[in-house]
């Protein structure tokens, strides 16, 4: 009996160790399961990427220009038609529109370059580097993608044996849609980075240097949420997941910046935004018949000018000054991201892009230089356009004259401080009859929010009698019922959206005017104005213009303007010579 009790005790120990190894088997098995489903997913996920990334090539990608790339331009919505066009005057091969402000295109780096300097209406100009399918999940399957796709060696080398220095941002699409894992912009930029740093790190032992201020290598990263996790009102059973991009910006900074603007007016609009409107106007083609067929002088007109970004950009379409010569001439912080950006920085195997950058830009310049002398007459000695701007504040018009100054084109427009239903164009006799191009912002109730029915009956008054016969008038409202006090007809409509505003770019044409006031021209060589005749606007110009026929005098009764303080401007000093528009 002893014997029998010791015997069932050993074969209870046995048991219990005989359990403990057979959970101990299951627990390696599920794991090698796990492991083995792991292993699965991420062959078939590399599978995925090669397949997607083959498709990707063949679709934008020749394979007879090894320097050719796919590239992203964002704007403001509802510009991306005009963006569109910017990109396919200078030469682009293959332009599509991703949506109401991206455009996708394949360019070399010379057109990328070119599209760096001369287009008006971009935010941001990035190459694509690699796109995944819509499958990504987690942090993890973000790593390995960005191990197994980015070619590292060639993206973050010098070309001398170094490392450039690099930044990572993230833009979120869809965020509801994102899974949890990566719905975070700051942790999915860190794996982005991680993962770079760690490859290079595998391949020459060190890492690279990560730089906010004036990074070599400016990288983002969008990620787009594909599911939501829910069809029908209904639980479904498959998981939300994300597309993601990496791209790898050519410039620094946002590119609606000019550097002509050291104060910004509280409702002023962005240069981008005005330069798209214009050549949604058609302006540049107007400027461009003009110079072929040398008709009569062109009239670009503002009633409303504030401190003057929609005559300024007209200006500088008229003269072919490009943004980035701006962004040079003024000296737009930081200059040196400016004079050299990241897109200059970057390997190119054998070509010399310093060299093409800096033909490029003399290139550039020398058609601004060109195209300032043709607005001021200095050929013919006859002004082809005349730009005139008005205002009823003069704080609005200071800023103007601070933007003038600073670009160094304060005698190519006539300033006049006046109310918009008094104002009245001082412009030569010959042209009296010549239609104008009117554009104008008038305040429509959201960041200048006093006198808004005051404002657009002013306007309507100076459409329909004084401008002559033919006109086009162009006005930006984010207020219908605002709009209404023009009594208009209109011609064409542009929808456009400004934050969260949803705004219109409306055409009008104006037909035979209801009733006409006698215009008085101003002629300094045979024409004086009296006291007793008080004049119907004020001329904010103190320097004389080389032809001031078309500027009227302002008579002795009237206050003269205060001396305006010096604005000390880094790198540009404001000057008639053309010649300063050169760069070295």
């Amino acid at each position: 009996r002893t014997f029998a009790s010791r015997e069932e005790e050993h074969i209870n120990q046995m048991w219990k160790f005989l359990s403990i190894v057979f959970q101990i088997l299951l627990t390696l098995s599920d794991g090698f399961d796990v492991g083995l489903t792991q292993t699965r997913r991420r062959y078939s996920s590399v599978l995925a990427v090669r397949a997607h990334r083959n498709a990707f090539h063949q679709q934008y990608l020749h394979d007879t220009n090894e320097n050719e790339g796919v590239y992203v331009a964002t704007c403001i919505p509802g510009l991306s038609s005009v963006l569109a066009d910017e990109l396919q005057a200078i030469g682009a091969p293959l332009v599509e529109k991703t949506g109401n402000a991206a455009v996708r295109f394949t360019a070399d780096t010379e057109t990328a370059l070119r599209a760096l300097i001369w287009c008006r209406t971009p935010h941001k100009i990035m190459e694509l580097l690699c796109e995944s399918p819509p499958t990504v999940q987690t942090r993890d399957d973000l790593y390995h993608f960005v191990r197994e796709t980015v070619p590292v060696k060639d993206l973050v080398g010098d070309g001398k044996g170094g490392l450039l220095t690099l930044s990572v941002s993230t833009l979120l699409n869809n965020p509801s849609r994102l899974p949890k894992d990566i719905n975070h912009s700051h942790y999915t930029a860190l794996t982005v980075k991680n993962a770079i740093c760690d490859e290079v790190r595998d391949l020459r032992g060190d890492r690279p240097d990560v730089s906010t201020e004036n990074p070599d290598l400016p990288l983002v990263a969008v990620v787009r949420g594909m599911s939501s996790g829910r069809a029908g009102g209904g639980e479904s059973n498959v998981p939300p997941s994300a597309q993601f991009s990496l791209f790898r910006q050519i410039h620094h900074g946002s590119l609606h910046r000019r550097g002509y603007r050291s104060t910004i007016h509280k409702a002023a609009m962005k240069e981008s935004l005005a330069a798209g409107l214009l050549l949604n106007a058609e302006w540049h083609k107007q400027c461009a018949k003009h110079k072929e067929q040398h008709e009569e002088p062109l009239v670009l007109i503002d009633p409303m000018a504030g401190s003057g970004t929609l005559l300024l950009e007209g200006m500088f379409i008229a003269g072919d000054v490009a943004p980035h010569v701006l962004r040079l001439k003024c000296g737009l912080e930081p200059a040196l991201a400016h004079q050299f950006p990241p897109i200059t920085r970057w390997k190119h195997g054998k070509m010399s892009v310093g060299q093409l950058w800096k033909d490029l830009l003399l290139e550039a310049s020398q058609k601004a230089k060109n195209g300032l002398r043709y607005l001021k007459g200095v050929n013919n000695n006859k002004r082809p356009m005349y730009f005139v701007a008005n205002d009823f504040h003069g704080g609005a018009l200071d800023l103007l004259d601070e933007s003038m100054e600073t670009a160094g084109v304060g005698d190519l427009v006539n300033v006049q401080e006046a109310g918009c239903r008094e104002f009245v164009p001082r412009l030569p006799q010959d042209i009296s009859s010549t239609p104008w191009t009117v554009v104008c912002n008038p305040p429509w109730g959201v960041r200048l929010t006093e006198e808004i029915e005051e404002s657009w009956e002013s306007l309507r008054v100076f459409l329909r009698e004084t401008c002559p016969e033919g006109t086009m008038a162009h006005v930006l409202s984010g207020n219908a019922k605002a709009t209404k006090h023009l009594g208009l007809r209109r011609s064409a409509s542009l929808p456009i959206q400004v934050g969260t505003v949803q705004m219109r770019w409306i055409q009008y044409l104006m037909q035979k005017p209801e009733k006409r006031k006698d215009f008085a021209f101003a002629n300094v060589s045979s024409q004086q104005h009296s006291k007793e005749s008080p004049p119907l606007s004020v001329s904010r110009n103190s320097r004389q213009p080389p032809e001031s026929s078309y500027r009227r005098p302002i008579p002795v009764s009237l206050p003269k303007p205060k001396p305006k303080k010096k604005q000390k401007v880094a790198a540009a000093v404001p000057s008639d010579e053309t010649n300063e528009w050169l760069i070295d």
